[in-house]
């Protein structure tokens, strides 16, 4: 699967509040596109949603 693809797979997942779905893309994408910083921001989001906030501040972190 290319990167591209991973990353607009966990847009639509995040828009269907599908957020393991999304998490699960978007830990993908970051490890092969580690300067994609809308990718993490997308993480950190996906992650407040989960209610898993230790990681979903380091995620937004890393996007600024």
């Amino acid at each position: 699967m290319n990167i591209s693809s991973l990353k607009q797979q966990a847009q639509q997942s995040l828009q269907s509040r599908q957020y393991e779905t999304a998490v699960q893309l978007l830990e993908q994408h970051c490890a092969q596109q580690q300067n994609d910083a809308e990718a993490y921001y997308l993480l950190g989001q996906s992650y407040a949603q989960l209610m898993q906030y230790r990681k979903a501040e380091e995620a937004l972190r890393t996007s600024i």
